[in-house]
């Protein structure tokens, strides 16, 4: 069920973006070879993925529930963000307040 919802949230999230995401909701549905995700050892962020094709970097904080789609990130950022000795300030340099962002409400997803 869990990964059931992560990935209709990616989906909203992606098509905020103008992003071409498509899930069955299969739980064992394999991921795109356009999706990386980030190998962060970070206090600050619970997990970021990048989806290439799209430009679009997903981003979950530890301090709270809200995912966050930041939109257009060239594939160099998220690089950055990936081999970042600190994720948290690579992020706050480099990302946050750069690219439009979207978080879910109750009513959907914007960009």
């Amino acid at each position: 069920m869990r990964k059931l919802l992560a990935g209709l949230v990616l989906a909203l999230a992606l098509a905020a973006c103008g992003g071409k995401a498509e899930s069955n909701g299969s739980p064992a549905e394999a991921p795109s070879p356009t999706v990386q995700h980030a190998r962060l050892h970070s206090t600050a962020i619970q997990s970021a993925t990048y989806y290439s094709e799209d430009d679009a970097l997903v981003v979950q904080f530890t301090s709270g529930p809200r995912t966050y789609v930041y939109c257009r990130v060239p594939q160099s950022v998220f690089d950055g963000l990936d081999s970042a000795k600190s994720a948290g300030t690579y992020f706050a340099d480099n990302i946050a307040d750069q690219y439009d962002t979207a978080t879910f409400s109750g009513s959907g997803w914007a960009c």
